[in-house]
């Protein structure tokens, strides 16, 4: 979803094509490629390479850097939910909010798995991270 630090709270209710005229933060996906913002509007599905200065790989630092106005961010619900409800970040186009499939883990069968992946996915189970 596409948030803005709570002075940037006037971009609300603007529209997505509106996103051109604002600093927008980037993210740089793990195979180097740019993160396409994507909305989603009553059957609608657009992807948008956002305009911005500043590119991160780190969902903790954009969130940190949105919440302090360096730009709109857009991130998974689950990472901006406490920062949403304390009014560090309010949500901008909300009516274009991807309602997507959430978090999904995939590996081999349980029979011979590597012994750092079972780790991971025991973690996993017992920290919860996201509330998930």
């Amino acid at each position: 979803m596409a948030l803005a630090g709570a002075e940037g709270a006037r971009q609300e209710g603007r529209g997505r094509r509106d996103l051109a005229a604002h600093r927008c933060l980037r993210i740089r996906l793990g195979d180097d490629s740019l993160y396409r913002w994507e909305f989603e509007r009553e059957g609608e599905t657009i992807a948008l390479d956002v305009p911005g200065a500043v590119t991160l790989d780190n969902t903790q630092f954009a969130l940190t850097l949105a919440a302090a106005g360096g730009g709109l961010a857009y991130l998974p619900e689950p990472c901006v939910g406490p920062s949403v409800a304390r009014g560090e970040l309010r949500i901008v186009l909300a009516d274009w909010v991807v309602a997507g499939a959430g978090f999904h883990l995939y590996y081999p069968g349980r029979r011979q798995l590597p012994t750092g992946l079972r780790l991971l996915v025991d973690l996993i189970r017992e920290v919860r991270p996201l509330g998930l």
